[in-house]
């Protein structure tokens, strides 16, 4: 309701000409890339928030590579907001997936009776909605990339184990061991606070 300011973009948009400003730059994670192979290696993308920033240059790239002909294996994005209003880019995602480059699962926490989040409140719920489908792109190789807060971050995780362990048919630590030593190979984080 009424218009909402960014911090970070507020904050520039009234800098003058020469104004200082300090910044911090890092890179990523070295595995936290695009796959090397993108016919063959699925993606899956799961940010909250801001943490869909990431993913968005992702999919851009994605959708240039469909546009020079190449054929890409699967994307699923899954992106947890309050509802409809804060659901960032969605005109655009909404593009990319009438183009193919992405499928799109949501999870409203303030609208979990729409439609669309099929009840979903949180991204945990969403992911472990959509498990069959996760699981089959993890069977095939994919690799899983989550970007948002700390809290999201070990949420997902806890899922991610628990659909280990189901498909599996693990205990929770063989579950938890196998995630850990597909971290940073196949399982990437970027979690802030």
């Amino acid at each position: 309701h009424g218009r909402h300011m960014g911090v970070a973009s507020n904050y520039l948009s009234h800098l003058s000409i020469d104004d200082m400003v300090q910044i911090a730059v890092r890179p990523s994670h070295a595995a936290f890339q695009l796959p090397l192979t993108p016919e063959a290696t699925p993606i899956i993308c799961i940010a909250a928030g801001t943490g869909i920033g990431p993913f968005r240059g992702f999919i851009q790239e994605r959708s240039v590579q469909i546009s020079t002909g190449r054929r890409l294996a699967p994307a699923l994005l899954f992106f947890a907001c309050l509802g409809h209003a804060d659901d960032l880019y969605r005109d655009e995602f909404d593009r990319y997936e009438e183009q193919g480059v992405v499928v799109v699962k949501r999870a409203y926490s303030r609208e979990m009776h729409s439609d669309e989040v099929a009840g979903c409140k949180y991204i945990q719920d969403r992911l472990l909605k959509d498990k069959k489908e996760v699981g089959d792109l993890w069977e095939k190789g994919a690799k899983i990339f989550v970007c948002g807060g700390q809290e999201m971050g070990h949420a997902v995780e806890q899922a991610c184990i628990e659909m280990l362990r189901d498909m599996r048919e693990l205990t929770l630590e063989e579950a938890k061991e196998l995630l850990e030593k597909c971290r940073n190979e196949r399982f990437s984080m970027d979690v802030f606070t």
